[in-house]
C-alpha cells in the first residue's frame, strides 16, 4: 500500500489543483491547508485524530502504549526493541488496517470508523492465515506457525 501511496496511485487535492483549473488546493478533510501528500497522511487534524483513537484501540486490547509517530503510521517503521515479540505482528497488522482506511476515505474521512479498522483487521489477518495454511508443511507447523505469529 505505501508504494501505492507514494508513486502517487492517490492524487492530492494540490496536485489535482494543478490539473484542473478553478479546483481547490485545500485538504478534503480540514479544507484549511494545503492537501500534500505530508498533510492528508499525517499533519491533517481529522487524520491525527483517526490515528489517536486507533493507537488508544491498541492500548486497551493490548494493554501496550505506543507513542504517535509519522514513522510508524505511515511508513510501517516500527521500533522492535520496545515491544514485546507476541505483539509485533498484530501490531502491524493494526497499523495497516488503519492506512487501509485512511486511504478508503480519501475523499470521505466519514469512512474513517473504528468498524471498517475492525474490518481491515480481520481481513488482514485471515488472509494471512489463508496464506499460512496453503504453505506445502504438514498440518503440525501450519499450526505452530499460526499460533506463533498471532497468538498471545
Amino acid at each position: 500500500m505505501e508504494l501505492k501511496c507514494f508513486t502517487k496511485w492517490y492524487r492530492t487535492p494540490a496536485q489535482l489543483a494543478n490539473m484542473i483549473p478553478g479546483m481547490s488546493s485545500n485538504c478534503w478533510h480540514c479544507n484549511q491547508e494545503k492537501g500534500w501528500y505530508s498533510h492528508m497522511w499525517w499533519e491533517c487534524a481529522s487524520v491525527q485524530k483517526f490515528w489517536r483513537e486507533i493507537l488508544d484501540r491498541i492500548k486497551d486490547k493490548m494493554v501496550v502504549s505506543i507513542p504517535i509517530d509519522i514513522n510508524l503510521m505511515t511508513l510501517g517503521v516500527l521500533r522492535l526493541e520496545s515491544i514485546e515479540r507476541k505483539y509485533q505482528e498484530i501490531l502491524k497488522a493494526m497499523i495497516l488496517a488503519g492506512k487501509a482506511v485512511i486511504v478508503l476515505g480519501w475523499k470521505d474521512k466519514n469512512k474513517w470508523t473504528m468498524e471498517n479498522w475492525n474490518n481491515y483487521l480481520f481481513e488482514f489477518i485471515q488472509s494471512d492465515i489463508v496464506a499460512l495454511l496453503t504453505e506445502e508443511n504438514t498440518w503440525e507447523e501450519k499450526k505452530r506457525r499460526i499460533e506463533e505469529k498471532w497468538s498471545s
